[in-house]
């Protein structure tokens, strides 16, 4: 039990824990349900609760692992109580502990699900588009089938393509043997040959989500780690979150990260 989302609540504090409590009870208040019952739906009809469980709660008490429940309980409910716990928690972290409040999730939480869509390969530029921009539900594609992508960037810089599948990321070509580009602002297909044609990706063997993500910045220096990566090789945590730590040391304006998923099966 990792935890969902960007909290693991297998490490997380008792004041971590405790930021639960006040989002708790705005959903609880708003289905008009007891303590009981709030404990019972978390933690399931067989668990036994008592009232002592939201003293527990209030002070940051409850074991990590009915947390993380409490937590899924929130996700499933209301996805904007379960993100106001992480964002409280990701602040209490920058107060308590800066240097590790930053990583890889923090920096995939601020991407935008726009500025990128995904198309189905046939030679023909003019294809509809294929993938919705919302995080979820990914649409499918079939193994072997040929796709790309165009991405529309605000202003001039580097953009930095990565792909993630099963928590694991990986340099993502955008043009031949190269997971960066010098763009300027405009739309760009991605990934492209020497003549900006679709140079189009497929999947073989991998079924299940793959998360896609465009990183823009204007210091192209931040992308050279990356580029000497091989594209099989998953991008080391600590690299990842180092990255994470550079891009928010940026004005907000100096960089964009656009995020798109697509499914194979």
């Amino acid at each position: 039990m990792a935890g969902l989302g960007l909290i693991d609540w297998d490490a997380s504090t008792k004041p971590e824990r405790k930021a639960l409590h006040s989002q708790v009870l705005i959903l609880k208040k708003r289905l008009h349900i007891d303590w009981i019952s709030v404990f019972q739906r978390a933690f399931g009809p067989k668990d036994n609760v008592g009232l002592g469980y939201e003293d527990n709660l209030r002070q940051g008490r409850i074991a990590p692992e009915r947390a993380y429940k409490l937590f899924v309980w929130l996700q499933e409910n209301d996805p904007a109580l379960a993100s106001n716990v992480e964002d409280d928690i990701l602040r209490l972290r920058e107060n308590t502990a800066p240097e590790q409040a930053v990583r890889w999730e923090t920096l995939l939480a601020r991407g935008i699900f726009s500025n990128v869509a995904a198309f189905k390969y046939s030679g023909d530029l003019g294809m509809a588009s294929f993938a919705r921009r919302e995080p979820l539900p990914a649409l499918r594609l079939k193994l072997l089938e040929q796709f790309y992508f165009e991405v529309i960037v605000p202003f001039d810089g580097t953009l930095i393509a990565f792909q993630g599948y099963k928590g694991l990321w990986y340099p993502q070509l955008i043009i031949e043997d190269n997971p960066i580009l010098e763009v300027t602002s405009g739309a760009h297909i991605i990934p492209s040959n020497e003549e900006g044609q679709p140079y189009p990706l497929h999947e073989e063997t991998d079924m299940g989500k793959h998360s896609f993500a465009f990183l823009l910045v204007q210091d192209k220096r931040l992308g050279k780690p990356i580029a000497a990566l091989p594209p099989a090789q998953a991008i080391p945590a600590k690299m990842r979150d180092d990255l994470a730590r550079q891009i928010f040391a940026l004005p907000d304006e100096a960089w964009r990260l656009f995020r798109i998923n697509l499914a194979f099966g």
